[in-house]
């Protein structure tokens, strides 16, 4: 399962919006693992400097962080971002 991750500088200068320094909450805890996922990895050049009207755009394969059955809500947050929750279920497999 590949997660894919935006921020959107809707302001009128470029801005730093401390990626590297996000959080990924899975059911409300913070994955221990992000700063680690988060810090590898190909960087584009918007990364530390996001101009005005841009977007910076990336995905991880997360799926070993939903193996077991349930309800899970992930939420993405920086600093100065929040995204919405993204919610889904994964149900059991055939046995």
């Amino acid at each position: 399962m590949q997660i894919q991750f935006a921020v959107v500088n809707d302001g009128v200068s470029t801005v730093d919006a401390q990626i590297a320094a996000s959080r990924l909450l899975i059911n409300g805890v913070q994955l221990k693992q992000w700063p680690f996922i988060i810090g590898n990895g190909g960087r584009g050049s918007y990364f530390n400097a996001l101009p005005p009207g841009k977007a910076y755009r990336f995905g991880y394969v997360l799926g070993e962080y939903f193996r077991k059955p349930g309800i899970y809500i992930v939420r993405w947050e920086g600093a100065n971002f929040r995204s919405r929750e993204l919610a889904f279920r994964v149900l059991p497999g055939k046995q």
